[in-house]
């Protein structure tokens, strides 16, 4: 008994290191992905501000 207790531990040790690596492997994924989109908006902001900065200024 106390062998099968000790293989189905084991068991769910593997089971649940191989959940956590694909928890890390999307969690990196992910962050990789919400990283990118970030730095394209900061890159889209930038030239609209370049954009901005470069009109004529009219005051009334």
């Amino acid at each position: 008994l106390f062998k099968q207790l000790l293989e189905f531990q084991a068991r769910n040790e593997k089971t649940m290191i191989y959940e956590f690596k694909n928890i890390h492997a999307k969690i990196d994924e992910n962050y990789f992905d919400l990283n990118n989109k970030y730095m394209q908006l900061a890159s889209h902001l930038k030239a609209l501000e370049s954009q901005v900065a470069s009109m004529p200024s009219f005051s009334k």
